[in-house]
């Protein structure tokens, strides 16, 4: 007996709880291998909606690809430091909208061209933390 109502019941539990939650964003934007978007221009990102009322934080960051320095590992070894900087966009975009614009900005002045890359990152939980990332681009003049 107790075996047909946990038969009967855990699959409605288990549809209900993943229909809770949101799922990755499929993300329609293409964003080219080294991809350069110019200051002050406007990027959409877009992703296919979702019908949920969830939302996603959607963070900025950004890294050099030329060391800026170096340590010393634990073996010896000289090890290359790499900046970064990231940033919240808006912390609470709805996986409904579909789109969300941004005006091409760099972090500083020294923070654009090829030798550092930018990408954007959905931060949500799934029922627990995830995020998703399209492909990372460079930020010119």
């Amino acid at each position: 007996m107790m075996f047909k109502l946990f038969a009967a019941v855990v699959p409605a539990f288990l549809a209900t709880a993943v229909a809770a939650y949101p799922d990755y964003p499929d993300w329609i934007t293409e964003i080219p291998v080294d991809g350069n978007y110019t200051i002050g221009s406007e990027f959409a990102l877009e992703w296919v909606p979702q019908d949920i009322t969830e939302t996603f934080k959607l963070r900025l960051g950004a890294w050099n690809n030329t060391p800026s320095g170096y340590y010393t590992g634990p073996f010896g070894a000289q090890l290359p430091i790499y900046d970064s900087k990231d940033m919240y966009l808006d912390e609470a975009v709805p996986f409904s909208a579909g789109i969300y614009t941004w005006d091409v900005q760099s972090f500083a002045p020294t923070w654009k061209g090829e030798g550092f890359y930018y990408r954007f990152t959905a931060e949500f939980e799934n029922p627990l933390y995830a995020s998703s990332s399209p492909r990372a681009f460079h930020v010119v003049d």
